[in-house]
């Protein structure tokens, strides 16, 4: 699993403690962690413009002139439920205020590496739930946005024109829109869904098996595994069958 993690905080000592504990997380629970830290808002909104893949925000409700509640409203309003929002702060003050942004956890400092621990394996299962999710997708020729469930999408192909994949439902239907196969799958890794090769990302919810390098989905679709992602896919396919028993 593929978590991209997002900290804002503006004391370098906490930031650094923070970024120790994530570490020391992925050994522990064989995730991997891409940790991004800011020290204000503008620098995170900024780089968040350029790279919009949030799965875990980690925040302090005192940052600078902008709260950090400020700035959780705004990326949730961006990034919808496609993210888990993780807050501490030195006092209680700012909770009910942080209730309108859906937050997995409001932590009190000083924080604990166990403590931290706990809610942040509550984050990953935020995002594994995935059910209720949805995924925004832009036709830029006609300026045309339209809304999927996450559970309704079986697959993600490259397409002849540049920029551009096909999202395949499972009720049949291909919608075309912007998108990159790396960044897409970035996104949607955490959420079952794992690259098969260069062009092509599959929901493993969809799999009926895998015979030597093709994968077989219920729709009697298959999809060629390259051999840099075989591996990837065996372990993915044991993890998904160990937490559905």
């Amino acid at each position: 699993m593929n978590l991209n993690v997002f900290i804002c905080e503006p004391n370098s000592n906490d930031c650094n403690i923070l970024k120790d504990y994530l570490i020391r997380f992925q050994f522990e629970m064989s995730v991997n962690l891409k940790v991004y830290s800011f020290s204000n808002s503008q620098e995170l909104l900024t780089f968040y413009d350029k790279y919009p893949y949030i799965h875990i925000l980690i925040l302090n409700t005192k940052i600078d002139r902008n709260s950090g509640v400020d700035i959780a409203k705004h990326l949730r309003k961006r990034s919808g439920d496609n993210m888990a929002i993780l807050f501490y702060s030195n006092t209680t003050s700012d909770i009910i205020e942080c209730i309108d942004v859906r937050p997995v956890s409001y932590m009190i400092k000083p924080i604990n590496y166990l403590s931290f621990k706990k809610e942040l394996i509550k984050c990953i299962g935020s995002l594994n739930n995935y059910n209720s999710l949805k995924l925004s997708l832009l036709n830029n020729e006609e300026k045309i946005y339209s809304l999927i469930f996450l559970s309704d999408l079986v697959s993600i192909k490259t397409t002849d024109k540049k920029n551009y994949v096909s999202f395949n439902l499972r009720d049949g239907l291909t919608l075309d829109a912007k998108g990159v196969i790396k960044d897409l799958y970035n996104l949607l890794s955490p959420y079952n869904f794992c690259r098969v090769n260069k062009s092509e990302i599959l929901n493993l919810k969809y799999v009926k098996c895998l015979d030597h390098m093709e994968l077989h989905t219920v729709y009697g679709d298959i999809f060629y595994v390259s051999n840099s992602q075989i591996k990837t896919i065996k372990n993915r396919l044991n993890s998904t069958i160990i937490k559905t028993l």
